[in-house]
């Protein structure tokens, strides 16, 4: 009798373990696809601001003719060469 009721218990453990498994499975995945989503709607954001940006320059340029790339090139290269995240080793790999 307790060889059965032994049995029993090992077998009810065994499915409450594939059930929590799958259940840690479903939430993961769920969980992934939501950061997919999210990092999905950043890069929208930031594509947008490049957009704008762009279109931003272009007009001033447009409308100034007064060299304004130039000096926004050298500003640029500028803050890129001062920029602390933009030059960390760890970025360039």
């Amino acid at each position: 009798m307790q060889d059965i009721l032994k049995t029993f218990s090992n077998e009810i453990l065994i499915s409450l373990i594939t059930m929590l498994v799958g259940l840690l499975m479903l939430l993961t995945r769920g969980l992934l696809k939501h950061i997919q989503s999210e990092i999905k709607k950043l890069l929208l954001q930031v594509e947008l601001l490049r957009i704008d940006v762009r279109a931003m320059d272009y007009a001033i340029e447009k409308t100034d003719g007064n060299g304004y790339k130039n000096y926004r090139d050298t500003k640029k290269n500028s803050l890129i060469n001062d920029n602390e995240f933009l030059n960390q080793e760890s970025n360039l790999e």
